[in-house]
């Protein structure tokens, strides 16, 4: 199991290091498509099993993954997200889908408002926090959570990792740091270079 911290600079997990960069538009990019298709699905088989309704995309980027989610949710289900890169933000309003400014770590710790059981996704999101594990025990401990989506690059435990990545985890060490928390696995899966895990509260 491997868990490693990256010496970057924790600067980049703040808003203000966000705030002018570009919207990554993971979804036409070829190295995410095959990811988030695989998250959409990982998401949609989870409202089900949990008896979600609500999809809460922490991190949304610019809505490329709530995009996918129109037509495969079952009725009456909401999906929304939250992201505070205003380049997401226009982007997000661009494929039509909900995505609200916010901070995810803000949110968690303030204690999200959810109506029912919700799934909560974490794409490519926790690698850039100060404390990812914090995170993960108050999503855990967060009324109506049911269940997560997540995903973080395996890759970057052994080589060179990006300058916004805080955290690297293998696949063993990445379910580690969910069932820690309370979390019980549904699926781990390695998709390219990434880690896409699926767990419901125990």
């Amino acid at each position: 199991m491997i868990e490693r911290k990256l010496d970057h600079d924790p600067v980049v997990s703040s808003a203000a290091w966000h705030h002018d960069r570009p919207a990554p538009m993971h979804l036409e990019d070829a190295a995410h498509r095959h990811r988030i298709l695989s998250t959409a699905t990982a998401v949609v088989a989870l409202v089900d099993v949990v008896g979600a309704v609500t999809v809460v995309d922490l991190g949304a980027g610019d809505g490329g993954l709530l995009s996918l989610l129109p037509g495969h949710l079952p009725d009456g289900v909401a999906a929304y997200g939250y992201d505070f890169t205003p380049a997401n933000l226009v982007a997000a309003a661009g494929r039509g889908v909900d995505v609200r400014d916010g901070d995810l770590v803000d949110l968690v710790a303030a204690g999200l408002d959810l109506a029912g059981p919700t799934v909560i996704v974490l794409g490519e999101v926790i690698e850039h926090l100060r404390n990812p594990h914090r995170l993960i025990a108050e999503l855990a401990a967060t009324p109506h959570v049911a269940g997560v989506v997540a995903s973080s690059p395996w890759t970057e435990t052994t080589g060179d990792a990006y300058e916004g990545h805080l955290w690297a985890w293998d696949a063993e060490g990445y379910e580690h740091l969910f069932t820690t928390a309370g979390f019980r696995t549904l699926a781990v899966d390695l998709v390219g270079m990434f880690t896409i895990y699926t767990g419901a509260i125990t």
